[in-house]
């Protein structure tokens, strides 16, 4: 459980006035309506504070520092309630990933993160600055009530297809990720009666291999983007690949967050920046997929980012197919 401060009352503790008391106090002085030893005395404040504070000095606040400033936790905000929004909440796990994401992109380093990822007590106090928000317990759905209906699908594509009427098709741009694995599984053998182990001698290293493909609306297709399980991408892991490929790794061989973001940045982005006009880009609604960066860098470039419904991505497949 995260740590709750509570203020000692007495002689020790720091405040002995309230704030209105003191901007009552400042107004007064600035008004030219007392002195600051009178204005003091009449609202009860200390008078030395008065005076830092009229003079602007000394006026922040006591006490650690946020991680993050005030502009950049009301982006990660503005985030979460964009996700949430849309179908797909943030877990308190997923926002102290986000965090950790940014700080290393940006090159800090928090001395009170651990590896600059935020504990519990970090997303206690977060929410605690920012009332808007709060932690709710998450209702688990069958598949049968989550399963999407074709009214959703269809109220879905007609706005779609006002949000994309001004859009040339070049500037259409649907990405989706895939893995692989060299593990075929078990299966059913013949062998001897009374076997009771039988064996299959196969070389398979049960690993997973993500890659990330993106295509316009024209036809043009984006060069792929390969995540390996692995600490390092060796060099034979990019012999013979398709020109413009980018290559990465990580622990999971699955695409995360910061992956998604060094796919956007260097293979969607690049492609659309050279293109005149609105742009649209649009792809499944996986929480790793919801990046404040990309969010922010589609915005500031006039590029719409759009998430299918939620739950929907099996519904629409198999409706394609029929």
């Amino acid at each position: 459980m995260p740590r709750t401060y509570i203020k000692k009352i007495g002689p020790s503790q720091l405040f002995k006035y309230s704030e209105a008391a003191m901007a009552m106090a400042i107004r007064d002085v600035q008004e030219g309506v007392s002195s600051i030893r009178a204005a003091a005395e009449k609202h009860n404040v200390p008078k030395s504070t008065l005076a830092d504070k009229v003079n602007c000095k000394h006026l922040m606040k006591h006490g650690r520092p946020t991680a993050l400033s005030n502009d950049e936790e009301a982006e990660l905000v503005r985030g979460l309630m964009i996700s949430a929004e849309c179908g797909f909440p943030l877990t308190p796990s997923n926002a102290c990933d986000i965090v950790q994401s940014y700080l290393n992109r940006e090159g800090k380093s928090e001395k009170q993160f651990n590896d600059n990822h935020p504990g519990r007590e970090w997303v206690s106090q977060f929410l605690k600055r920012h009332p808007q928000l709060s932690v709710r317990l998450c209702e688990n759905v069958k598949r049968v009530r989550a399963e999407i209906s074709p009214e959703i699908v269809n109220a879905y594509f007609n706005h779609l297809e006002e949000t994309l009427a001004d859009i040339p098709p070049a500037n259409i741009v649907n990405y989706d990720e895939t893995n692989f694995t060299d593990d075929l599984g078990n299966e059913r053998v013949i062998v001897r009666r009374g076997t009771r182990h039988p064996e299959h001698v196969i070389d398979t290293s049960k690993t997973s291999t993500s890659v990330m493909m993106a295509v316009a609306g024209n036809g043009t297709l984006l060069p792929p983007y390969v995540v390996y399980k692995g600490t390092y991408v060796y060099p034979t892991w990019v012999e013979c690949g398709i020109e413009g490929s980018r290559y990465n790794s990580n622990k999971s061989g699955w695409f995360d967050m910061e992956l998604f973001e060094d796919w956007f940045m260097t293979i969607c982005f690049p492609y659309l920046r050279k293109l005149e006009g609105r742009k649209a880009v649009l792809g499944d609604n996986l929480a790793s997929h919801i990046s404040v960066q990309v969010v922010r860098v589609c915005e500031e470039n006039d590029i719409a980012f759009i998430l299918l419904p939620p739950n929907s991505t099996h519904w629409m497949y198999r409706s394609f197919v029929q």
